[in-house]
C-alpha cells in the first residue's frame, strides 16, 4: 500500500523531569500541520509529562488512515508481547479526520470501530472544535465558511495560509467544559432525529481524544 506520511513527531516529559509517561497515544491526523501541532501544543499544557504523544500529519484520506492504524497496532501488539515495559502495553491509536468531501467515510469509520481504532471525527472540519470555545454553531456549514468563522474569533488563525489554531490561546479562553458541552449537544441532536455520525454536520467528537490527554495528565495529590 503506496503511503506519503510525514515522519511522527512526539511529546512526552517535561525537560529534565523525572516523571515517566503512563500512556502513550499515536494519533494519525489528515491535517499536515492543523491537528498535531494542536495535539502536541495541547499534551505540553494538558499532560505534566504524563503522556507520550506521537503525531503524524498528513497520513492521507480517512481510508488510509485507518488502514496505517490498523498497522501500527498490529505493530505495537506484537511489541507488547515480547515487552515488560507498561507504556508498551498502555497505548491507544487514534484516526484524526474530517468529513470534507472525501468518499468512504462511513467505511474507514466501521473498519475503525472493528479494529480497535479511536476515531476523532470532525464535520465539516477540524476547524469547529476550536470554534465552539467562542461560539455555538447549529447550522450546517462548508469547511470554508467554518475555517473563515474561526479566523474571525480567533487571533492568529489564517485560514488560507497557516491553519494555526494555538492550543494556548485556546486554552485561556477557560471554556474548555462550554465547547465540549456543545459538541456533546450537537451530536445528541443529531441522534435525536436519527442523523447517521457521517452526516452530522456540524459535529465533533475531538473532545474524547482531549479528554484522554486530560485524565492521565492529571498527578495524584495527597490528601
Amino acid at each position: 500500500m503506496a503511503r506519503n506520511i510525514r515522519k511522527s513527531s512526539s511529546v512526552s516529559r517535561g525537560k529534565g523531569s523525572s516523571i515517566k509517561p503512563k500512556i502513550k497515544i499515536i494519533a494519525y491526523c489528515e491535517g499536515k500541520n492543523t491537528e498535531p501541532e494542536f495535539l502536541k501544543s495541547f499534551s505540553l499544557i494538558h499532560g505534566n509529562g504524563l503522556i507520550k504523544i506521537e503525531c503524524v500529519g498528513a497520513a492521507g484520506v480517512p481510508v488510509t488512515i485507518v488502514n496505517t492504524c490498523a498497522e501500527k497496532i498490529r505493530e505495537l501488539n506484537k511489541i507488547a508481547k515480547k515487552s515488560n515495559e507498561p507504556l508498551d502495553n498502555d497505548y491507544q491509536v487514534w484516526a484524526v479526520f474530517d468529513r470534507d468531501e472525501h468518499h468512504n467515510v462511513e467505511a474507514a469509520i466501521e473498519k475503525a470501530r472493528a479494529n480497535n481504532i479511536k476515531v476523532a471525527f470532525s464535520n465539516p472540519c477540524f476547524e469547529i472544535w476550536p470554534y465552539l470555545h467562542f461560539d455555538n454553531q447549529t447550522a450546517p456549514i462548508h469547511r470554508l465558511d467554518m475555517q473563515k468563522k474561526l479566523e474571525g474569533v480567533l487571533e492568529g488563525y489564517d485560514h488560507k495560509r497557516s491553519k494555526t489554531v494555538c492550543a494556548k490561546k485556546i486554552h485561556e479562553t477557560g471554556n474548555y467544559e462550554k465547547a465540549k458541552r456543545r459538541a456533546i449537544d450537537m451530536i445528541a441532536q443529531h441522534e435525536q432525529v436519527g442523523i447517521m455520525k457521517v452526516d452530522m454536520n456540524p459535529s465533533t467528537n475531538a473532545h474524547e481524544l482531549l479528554d484522554l490527554i486530560i485524565k492521565n495528565g492529571r498527578r495524584k495529590t495527597s490528601k
